[in-house]
Order: C-alpha cells, then sequence, then structure tokens
C-alpha cells in the first residue's frame, strides 16, 4: 500500500504545483495592461486608439463570450489579441507570446477567428457602404472630376479598370457587372493625342485605388501577400472585410497611420487590354 500512497501524494503534489504556475501565468498576463500605456504606443501596437479599442470590446462582447479553454479568456485579450495580429501579421504563436498576450497558439487561433467574425457580422453593414443614392453617387463624380479631370467616375477598382456611372444605374452590382462601363487605358498612344490625355487622367484617377490599398496594408500588415498567403481563402476574405471596417472606423475618428511604409502605388503600367 505504501508505493500507492506515494504515487498518490506526488500526483497531488505535481497537481497543486501545476495550479500554482497557472495562475502565477495568469496573473503577470492580467497585471500586464496595455491600456496604461501611452496613446501613442498603444496605436503604433494596435493601430487603434484605446477609444476606439474599448468601444469594440463593448460592441463585440456578447458574441466573443465564450470561453476557449477551461481557465478562460476575458473579452478585452481577446480583441486585443486580434488587434495585434491584424497589426502584424505575425505568427499565431509569436503573437500569444508577446508581453501582453501570454496565450497559446491555439487559444490565439480561436480567438482571431472569433473576433474576425464578429466584426465581420456586427459591424461590416455598418461600417462598409457602397453609394446607394443619387446624391452620394454625383459627390463622387464631383470629386473624381476637380482633382482628375476625369468625368463620370464613379469609383477605381485594383488593376486597370475605372467604373464610370451611368443615368440608368441604380446599384454598384449592376455597375460592376457591365463591363461596358468599365474602362480601360489606351495602348501606346502618341503623345499629345486625346488618347494620350486620356490616358494620364485615367492613370491618375486610377492610382487612388492603389493608394488607398497601399495605406490599408500599411495599417494592418496581415494583408500583406507572404501573410495572407498561410490562410484558407475563406477566412482571407473575411480577414479583408474586418481590416476594411476598422479601416473605416480610423478614418472616422481620425487615427493616422504612419505612411512611411506604404507601398509605392506610382508602379510600372501593366499590359494593357486593347480598346
Amino acid at each position: 500500500m505504501l508505493p500507492i500512497i506515494r504515487i498518490i501524494q506526488r500526483n497531488h503534489r505535481r497537481r497543486e504545483r501545476n495550479r500554482l504556475l497557472i495562475a502565477a501565468r495568469r496573473n503577470i498576463r492580467d497585471e500586464n495592461d496595455p491600456f496604461s500605456l501611452p496613446n501613442i504606443w498603444f496605436i503604433e501596437l494596435f493601430r487603434v486608439d484605446k477609444e476606439l479599442a474599448r468601444h469594440l470590446i463593448d460592441l463585440l462582447r456578447p458574441d466573443i463570450a465564450i470561453t476557449v479553454s477551461r481557465r478562460g479568456i476575458r473579452e478585452e485579450k481577446k480583441v486585443l489579441v486580434a488587434l495585434r495580429f491584424y497589426a502584424t501579421g505575425s505568427y499565431q504563436r509569436c503573437v500569444g507570446e508577446e508581453y501582453n498576450c501570454g496565450l497559446s497558439q491555439s487559444s490565439v487561433h480561436i480567438c482571431i477567428h472569433q473576433v474576425t467574425k464578429a466584426i465581420v457580422t456586427l459591424l461590416a453593414p455598418h461600417h462598409i457602404n457602397f453609394l446607394n443614392t443619387v446624391a452620394q453617387r454625383n459627390e463622387i463624380k464631383t470629386e473624381f472630376i476637380n482633382k482628375y479631370e476625369f468625368p463620370g467616375a464613379l469609383g477605381a477598382i485594383d488593376g486597370t479598370h475605372i467604373a464610370i456611372l451611368k443615368p440608368s444605374e441604380v446599384n454598384i452590382t449592376s455597375l460592376i457587372a457591365k463591363s461596358s462601363i468599365l474602362m480601360t487605358p489606351y495602348r501606346d498612344p502618341a503623345e499629345g493625342t486625346p488618347e494620350a490625355r486620356y490616358n494620364y487622367a485615367h492613370i491618375r484617377s486610377r492610382n487612388t485605388i492603389q493608394r488607398c490599398i497601399g495605406v490599408l496594408k500599411s495599417r494592418f500588415r496581415c494583408l500583406l501577400k507572404e501573410m495572407t498567403a498561410r490562410y484558407a481563402p475563406e477566412f482571407v476574405c473575411d480577414l479583408i472585410k474586418c481590416c476594411a471596417v476598422l479601416h473605416n472606423m480610423c478614418i472616422e475618428r481620425h487615427i493616422l497611420v504612419d505612411v512611411e511604409n506604404i507601398e509605392n502605388v506610382d508602379i510600372p503600367e501593366p499590359p494593357l487590354q486593347e480598346q
């Protein structure tokens, strides 16, 4: 009987030691509060300010208040972990090991997917809006003609296309579906010709979307090509929507992004299609 008693005692000591280690890790994790950082450092780490982070936590709390382990993870921690991932695109284990996280890779994975799904489901309908009224479309057309001397443009699509608004169009879906209003550049027009002037206006107008994407990737580096290649296409789609929502919320709140690292948008022209 003596060996059995010793085994029981040893197992009891091991469980107690593990309990103390888990409690110590949790205390370190909880006491290291990122909200105690200066706001400028907080933005550098998470790409949003403290006010927006707290707002997101409050909005998402009902949908992410699900235990991802037997110890549980607070909603504040889940949102901050996801924001840190969006900001860096680092491997999930690296995100979990940072000073303000202290989570395993599996817990980080669940946090990121929970928060991403919640943002796409709850916030995307309110912060990703297409031009559904005549007044909105006319305002965009006016900006294009004033800035780039390109008449009738409703928007630009990454690549070599600009969408032109027709009076009969009533929604963005029909605009994209009809190739007759997607304008492409001319191939090698003679200098000084109307075609060359058209190409110049077209390039300047189209660069708006390239600059926009450059700013978005600079703010949320999880969208860089080498980062998104790690994940399934379905999750990448949600990730893009999620970052677009957060980007728009940052614009609304005038939260600036470091523009020094924005990818150069004045890239060489791709092969053009014949008009």
